[in-house]
């Protein structure tokens, strides 16, 4: 940093510290750097410079449309280009403001639309001025009444005609009663998400990617699915604990951290470990392939690209 020794002013560059000190601590008559065409005397020789650059017609012209001004450099260009943008601002707003009828008999503020007149003089009075037509409640702007009205009215369902109080009921109501499906055009499944559609249609191609672990071999269709996989079996990670004062229980799967909460209700019954009329199922002989369902009735086994992770 750079410190001016008179008043204390610091700089990140010794020029614009020579600069403030020339203009401000020093007499104009004491400035020496003269314009050698024109006469003029600057405080500092970098100035002067760029001062000469006027006198001299480099040809940069002013892009606008029908202005035919030229100018000895970029930067001056470009602050005569500000002009012309702030000549339309202005008239912009003398536009705007001929459109602004709703005057406030208060103050000199007008506006372009009678309740945003009406809003404002809330300023004034402090006695919110919209009322809502079917209670006391009353509101600062329009859009808060009509919401609030819509309590009184009810959310009307499009599919059905049936009112519910809330907002949150209607969605609720919509997503059980009248849920929009996703189908697929090669077979007759439907999917509530167009993600999961576009997920399930992979099953479909002829040429199918599988992810492969390469510790057991396993091989899963997402590769989320197998960094699940290898974060669970071989890392042993287990990141659900049982929010329960006094228990250390964690569980690798939110759904098993679930089914464990339910123990820690009052009137939780263990339930018997085995049924005894329930033939045991038989366990799976071997690492073999499982061949899809949809393989097995076209006949038809996709090709499989096994990737490595």
């Amino acid at each position: 940093m750079f410190s001016c020794e008179v008043c204390g002013k610091s700089y990140t560059k010794n020029r614009h510290l020579r600069l403030h000190f020339a203009r401000n601590h020093v007499d104009k008559s004491e400035w020496t750097d003269k314009c050698d065409v024109c006469g003029k005397v600057y405080a500092d020789a970098e100035i002067l410079q760029r001062h000469a650059l006027t006198h001299h017609n480099l040809g940069i012209k002013c892009p606008i449309e029908d202005c035919n001004e030229e100018f000895p450099s970029q930067l001056a260009m470009h602050k005569h280009r500000k002009s012309h943008f702030s000549k339309d601002f202005e008239n912009l707003k003398e536009v705007k403001a001929k459109k602004k009828k709703y005057c406030c008999e208060e103050c000199d503020m007008s506006f372009a639309k009678h309740h945003l007149l009406t809003q404002h003089s809330y300023i004034h009075t402090n006695v919110l001025p919209f009322k809502c037509t079917k209670c006391e409640t009353a509101f600062l702007t329009l859009a808060h009444r009509n919401r609030h009205e819509k309590v009184h009215n009810g959310y009307k369902c499009d599919q059905c005609n049936q009112r519910f109080d809330t907002w949150t009921d209607l969605r609720s109501h919509v997503s059980k009663e009248h849920p929009r499906r996703f189908p697929c055009t090669k077979c007759d499944k439907t999917f509530r998400m167009a993600c999961r559609l576009r997920e399930h249609m992979v099953s479909h191609g002829e040429v199918r990617k599988l992810y492969k672990c390469k510790e057991c071999d396993r091989t899963f269709v997402k590769k989320f699915n197998l960094k699940t996989h290898i974060k669970i079996q071989h890392e042993n990670v287990k990141t659900f604990k049982c929010p329960t004062e006094g228990c250390l229980k964690v569980f690798a799967h939110n759904h098993s951290l679930k089914k464990h909460m339910v123990t820690h209700a009052p009137d939780y019954v263990r339930p018997t470990r085995k049924r005894l009329d329930k033939p045991a199922r038989k366990a799976r002989k071997g690492k073999t392939n499982k061949i899809s369902l949809l393989s097995q009735i076209t006949g038809i086994k996709p090709k499989i690209i096994t990737v490595g992770v």
